[in-house]
């Protein structure tokens, strides 16, 4: 006859020696970047303000879970901010670079479908709903579904001309930083 010897959980004592021993440590912000993942996404967040967790993981390397971990940290140590841009979340230094009307414009212009229309619409400002479905490919009644909340939100403007409804950029191009990828 085999007795199992039962063991107890182990207690905080011996938690914290553990800890002690492999060397975990807090994470602050003075070494939250001496762990090159988290150095990496911050590079690429400087580089890139308002990307996106997709842009991210593509750039990185890294797995959702794996990155999401590292950002929360990064975030947790007061050196990004995360702007949230229809339901997704993007990155942003924590410095007071941009303003947050200005995260949620680079947000969106990181967005597949709005950011193609602000691109188009910065370029040919005063461009038709006809116009911006002609050049995107798609049609009419999807640009509206797609830059409505671009109205509501201020960064696209809308001016009736007649029959039409006419398109220009939301923000003052002297003022704003926004340097979007043509």
């Amino acid at each position: 006859m085999h007795h199992r010897m039962m063991t107890s959980a182990p207690g905080v004592l011996e938690r914290v020696r553990t800890f002690v021993v492999r060397g975990y440590r807090r994470i602050s912000r003075k070494n939250v970047f001496d762990h090159p993942s988290r150095k990496l996404l911050y590079a690429l967040i400087l580089d890139n303000p308002g990307i996106g967790m997709k842009d991210l993981a593509e750039l990185s390397g890294l797995n959702e879970h794996t990155m999401k971990y590292h950002l929360d940290k990064i975030q947790d140590a007061g050196q990004i901010s995360v702007c949230l841009a229809g339901n997704s979340r993007h990155y942003f230094e924590n410095h007071g670079t941009y303003s947050s009307w200005e995260q949620q414009l680079f947000s969106r212009s990181h967005q597949n479908g709005t950011g193609r229309i602000i691109r188009v619409v910065r370029k040919n400002p005063g461009i038709t709903r006809g116009d911006v479905a002609k050049e995107l490919g798609v049609s009419g009644p999807v640009i509206s579904r797609i830059i409505l909340p671009l109205i509501q939100e201020g960064l696209i403007r809308q001016e009736a001309d007649g029959k039409f409804r006419r398109y220009y950029p939301g923000w003052d191009k002297e003022t704003t930083t926004l340097h979007l990828n043509s």
